[in-house]
């Protein structure tokens, strides 16, 4: 039986369509499915969290209901900064919408830590430092202690996808440390999925990159191996 995927994402992303696309040519049997929200830039002030307005996503969550799809995705971070309890009011407010089960990208990340049974890790991220300090804060909530981390300083989304793969291992390599178990990519439109496994056979660490955690955990949620996808990261074989 087909299953169908439909997958919410910022207006701006262009990294999550092609990477996931990628991947999901491994998975027979499921397709995905997208819809946007208007989103531009990210930072931290009211302007930029009012992108993220229940009617936005409702408006999406519509579209991709008329295409009968089984699970619904919310395939952007913002979760990360602007909290747990939001992301789960998300979660909830989508389930009670669409009558299926709903993820998040947030929630994806945070489930891959408990797969790969890590409780530290180093963060990479394009944001300012303002919105990691709150996506740090937002780990520690849910257990998960943030060594060390790197920021790019930018606010556009589209910068983001820009982000050349050097930039992102040297980030990497800026803030590995010992007591980190495992390195986290959080931006969905940040084309880490890309340096996944040189970064896991440099390190001998495991890799959380949000846009393949986001996939994986949607097609757990599913009951869909994953095991096909192993040869992109540690966590599909989870």
């Amino acid at each position: 039986m087909q299953r169908k995927i439909g997958i919410i994402l910022p207006s701006s992303n262009t990294i999550v369509e092609p990477r996931s696309y990628e991947l999901i040519s491994w998975v027979p049997g499921v397709s995905l499915h997208f819809a946007r929200l208007p989103v531009v830039r990210i930072e931290a002030n009211e302007t930029s969290f009012r992108q993220f307005a229940w009617e936005a996503f409702d408006r999406a969550c519509d579209e991709l209901l008329s295409a009968e799809v089984d699970e619904l995705i919310w395939n952007g971070t913002s979760g990360g900064w602007l909290g747990v309890d939001w992301d789960q009011t998300l979660s909830e407010h989508l389930t009670s919408v669409a009558k299926r089960p709903v993820i998040t990208a947030f929630e994806a990340t945070i489930e891959a830590t408990k797969a790969l049974c890590v409780r530290t890790v180093s963060l990479v991220t394009p944001y300012i430092e303002e919105l990691n300090q709150r996506i740090m804060r937002n780990f520690a909530a849910m257990a998960i202690d943030v060594i060390k981390e790197c920021h790019l300083n930018l606010t556009q989304n589209t910068d983001f996808a820009r982000i050349s793969s050097n930039t992102i291992l040297t980030c990497l390599q800026e803030v590995d440390d010992d007591n980190a178990q495992a390195s986290v990519i959080f931006c969905t439109n940040m084309n880490g999925s890309v340096v996944v496994r040189t970064w896991e056979r440099q390190s001998h660490k495991p890799v959380i990159d949000s846009v393949q955690a986001t996939l994986w955990w949607g097609l757990k949620r599913l009951d869909v191996s994953t095991t096909s996808l192993t040869r992109y990261g540690q966590l599909f074989g989870r």
